[in-house]
């Protein structure tokens, strides 16, 4: 804005590094085995609330699929959505307490999605990817007041409908959020010129 001094704002960036961080425990159909790890990438919310899953594991939870409260205006029932803002997300219709919730990807924002299912007073939440191939790093600015404190994880499209399908055919799946290695230190924008040169930009063009 013309006669006001910039400022440039730079953040720390949590590593995404890859880890086979969903666990089944066990599953009354016999599938997945018990024991069978999946890859799983966590999401980077700007909030330092997030949980290290390195240290404080998410243990032995039954994993449900979200059913999105009827009041939700966006999506389908398993994409866990809302109203489409974040500040208004509304809990799921089924019963998500201390579960591990899969949501579909689609529609509405990952935030919108976690915050949702925490408001559920759900354990952590595990993100089916909609496009086939590995899973994506989520990110997102964390709602007002760092708000996010349960755990988020993405899989692949394929692992998710392996999941889904067990459960919606009537299987009790158990299973674990947890890291086998400990997380990347996190990386200071204000040590990348790129960063730097890139938002320098925005204040002398349009």
């Amino acid at each position: 804005q013309d006669g006001v001094q910039g400022q440039m704002q730079m953040y720390l960036w949590t590593g995404s590094v890859p880890d086979s961080m969903v666990q089944i425990t066990s599953s009354t159909s016999g599938t997945p085995a018990s024991n069978t790890r999946f890859f799983a990438i966590q999401g980077s919310f700007a909030g330092p609330s997030q949980p290290d899953l390195f240290t404080n594991p998410v243990l032995d939870k039954q994993i449900v699929i979200v059913q999105k409260n009827t009041l939700s205006t966006v999506g389908s029932s398993s994409e866990g959505c809302s109203s489409g803002q974040q500040s208004a997300s509304f809990p799921p219709a089924n019963d998500v307490t201390g579960k591990i919730v899969l949501i579909d990807r689609g529609s509405c924002s990952f935030v919108e999605k976690v915050l949702g299912a925490q408001e559920g007073r759900a354990a952590g939440v595990i993100v089916i990817n909609n496009t086939p191939g590995q899973p994506i790093a989520m990110g997102g600015s964390d709602a007002p007041g760092n708000a996010i404190t349960i755990p988020a994880v993405m899989v692949s499209r394929a692992v998710g409908t392996l999941l889904k399908a067990q459960i919606t055919a009537g299987a009790t799946v158990i299973g674990s959020l947890k890291r086998r290695l400990p997380p990347a230190p996190k990386r200071d924008g204000d040590l990348d010129n790129g960063v730097i040169s890139h938002e320098y930009g925005h204040g002398i063009s349009s």
